[in-house]
């Protein structure tokens, strides 16, 4: 398996004040594989990396352009609905979140 990183490390800082640093990775499957595959990976001072995987259908999203856009757009959106959760305590644990033909774990 190949991966890329498609992002450039972009900031993000809850409403408890927790600071991220999240880039997103492609992951090149093999051609059986019905699904795209991207990782968020959001990086924390004090608790290191937390990753979020981003799985698209291809029946839904038949295009890799159309994956990415979800993966850099609506998917990005859930994880910081995510990283809302944190306190200085860390992380809760949480259900996945999910669309139509996606969804992050």
């Amino acid at each position: 398996m190949e991966t890329k990183q498609i992002t450039f490390p972009e900031k993000y800082r809850n409403g408890a004040g927790e600071e991220f640093e999240y880039v997103i990775h492609r992951h090149t499957l093999t051609p059986e594989h019905d699904y795209w595959l991207y990782t968020i990976q959001a990086k924390h001072n004090k608790w290191g990396f937390r990753a979020f995987g981003v799985y698209a259908t291809k029946k839904a999203f038949p295009k890799q352009e159309l994956a990415e856009h979800l993966a850099k757009t609506l998917a990005v959106e859930a994880m910081k609905g995510r990283l809302e959760q944190a306190s200085e305590e860390g992380f809760p644990l949480v259900f996945p979140s999910w669309g139509e033909g996606w969804w992050l774990l």
